[in-house]
């Protein structure tokens, strides 16, 4: 394969920033960020770059300071749209969750 043939995947924009996103050629996004979620709590943030299509899924990791709900940290589906995601925390604590989401 020639370098040429590689094009329509290499990036496109970018933004190698917290939050920050990369933007293929072909249209896929990879988005991240971080932000902190109130202690048993819901917490809404804004992607980087708008998704034009859907998002295909997402991820989030966070820090518990509790042991009886560690890494009880994820990504309510049902409410993330191409503009925001929503993370939710179990732990009875305030927590930082980076998350990651791909879409196009």
């Amino acid at each position: 394969m020639g370098a040429n043939e590689f094009e329509p995947i290499l990036s496109a924009a970018e933004s190698i920033t917290d939050p920050g996103y990369l933007k293929m050629g072909n249209g896929l996004i990879i988005q991240w960020g971080q932000i902190s979620v109130t202690g048993s709590g819901t917490t809404n943030d804004t992607f980087p770059l708008e998704f034009p299509t859907a998002v295909l899924g997402c991820a989030v990791t966070g820090w518990a300071t509790s042991s009886a709900n560690a890494y009880l940290h994820f990504v309510d589906s049902g409410n993330t749209t191409t503009t925001t995601i929503r993370l939710v925390n179990k732990d009875p604590v305030a927590q930082i969750c980076r998350w990651i989401a791909v879409g196009h």
